[in-house]
């Protein structure tokens, strides 16, 4: 099940809300699927579900809005985390470390920020990263491991 909430922000206070169809790309497990919805009102919640989990979403992703700096506010489901990824610090600084329970074979890291984009990658054995590069921030860290992904979030201060 998925669950959208779209907000709409005017460029001066005397425009108002502008209806419009909002296109979103969602994708993964190899699969993809736009789903266009018909934004009425600000702040709408739409509901509706998908044949696949959603690793990543792209926001108007033909850029056909008239917009600019689109925001992914808030990514809820990180339903691919089979196994308990634990992180510390956090918020981190300059370093993040993980402890993978239990221990599984892994291998890539990647660190996505809240647009869902890869901003680093890593070895995923290693139990430490180096993030004082990262802009102060939300990010998901994910570790592939050979039971599938595995996600936590964390902040960047």
């Amino acid at each position: 099940m998925v669950s959208v909430n779209l907000s709409q922000v005017t460029s001066h206070p005397s425009v108002d809300f502008f209806e419009m169809p909002v296109p979103i790309r969602f994708s993964g497990a190899g699969q993809d699927s736009t789903v266009v919805l018909d934004n009425t009102v600000n702040d709408e919640n739409f509901y509706f579900s998908l044949p696949f989990a959603i690793e990543q979403v792209a926001f108007d992703p033909e850029i056909w809005l008239v917009s600019a700096q689109n925001l992914v506010t808030r990514v809820d489901d990180l339903a691919g985390a089979r196994f308990p990824l634990m992180l510390r610090p956090n918020p981190a600084q300059d370093r993040i470390n993980w402890n993978l329970t239990p221990s599984r074979t892994v291998g890539q890291l990647v660190v996505r920020d809240a647009m869902g984009r890869p901003v680093l990658h890593g070895d995923g054995r290693q139990t430490s990263l180096h993030i004082g590069q990262l802009a102060p921030g939300h990010y998901v860290l994910e570790i592939g491991t050979d039971q599938g992904p595995v996600r936590a979030r964390f902040i960047k201060e």
